[in-house]
């Protein structure tokens, strides 16, 4: 396992931590303190219901704003670890498998691989022709930079071939071929990293605070904040008090 495998499995864990965790523990601080507090200022003998009730409020209030700088910074880390995974990820599909040490090698795939290309333009017999890429691939596939290599002109050859008046048949056949060639780049740090980018394909509009679960529940019950202000929180901290007015309006 590479150090790149490792850092984005790393950065994953620290995004569904976020999901997770820290939700929870959220919920359960905001849940604690805020009966402690409303008890606290329920058994002051020296206030009114009034004054009570006024405080409690203020209190919660507080605790409200606590809680949407909580979900921002959340939400800060969590498009964090995305950025950066994909970053990663995307550095690794886009780079080019080294090629094998020996010069005299990669010359003679690449001439043999011309000729294969030749052979596919002018065969004849499409049979044989399929039969030539194959032993090539057997012959070439299992090196990265070489699967590549074959990938890239594989459209081309197959092109040709079929060309030749190829089946439905033929066309099954180069199929195989390409998902085997396929599978020669799939290399563990490209297939994490396709894991990866689709783990995080749509991070910025993912939900942290999941709706009509026990987490969000909670939360809502300690300082009515429902899932939509709890997953786009820098609106209501721009804009204090929007949320009371909405309410309001809805009651």
């Amino acid at each position: 396992m590479t150090k790149l495998i490792e850092k984005m499995q790393e950065l994953a864990t620290g995004a569904y931590e976020i999901k997770s965790n820290q939700t929870v523990k959220l919920a359960s601080e905001l849940k604690a303190i805020i009966r402690e507090e409303e008890d606290r200022i329920r058994r002051n003998e020296e206030w009114t219901p009034g004054a009570k009730a006024k405080r409690i409020d203020a209190m919660k209030a507080e605790y409200k704003k606590q809680a949407l700088a909580n979900a921002a910074q959340m939400r800060k880390d969590y498009l964090a670890y995305a950025q950066q995974a994909r970053d990663i990820a995307l550095q690794i599909k886009t780079t080019d498998f080294e090629a094998p040490k020996d010069a005299a090698f990669v010359k003679l795939f690449s001439q043999e691989l011309a000729d294969v290309k030749a052979k596919a333009l002018i065969g004849l017999n499409v049979g044989s022709s399929i039969k030539a890429v194959d032993a090539f691939i057997q012959r070439y596939g299992n090196e990265p930079y070489f699967a590549q290599q074959i990938k890239n002109e594989f459209p081309a050859i197959a092109g040709s071939i079929l060309a030749s008046n190829g089946t439905s048949e033929h066309r099954l056949s180069l199929g195989k071929l390409l998902e085997r060639i396929e599978k020669k780049t799939l290399t563990p740090e490209i297939e994490v990293a396709n894991q990866t980018l689709a783990y995080f394909e749509n991070a910025e509009t993912t939900p942290i605070f999941l709706a009509g679960t026990a987490i969000t529940d909670s939360i809502f019950r300690a300082v009515r904040l429902d899932a939509d202000k709890l997953n786009d929180p820098e609106k209501y901290l721009e804009t204090p008090g929007q949320e009371e007015t909405t309410e309001s309006a809805q009651q």
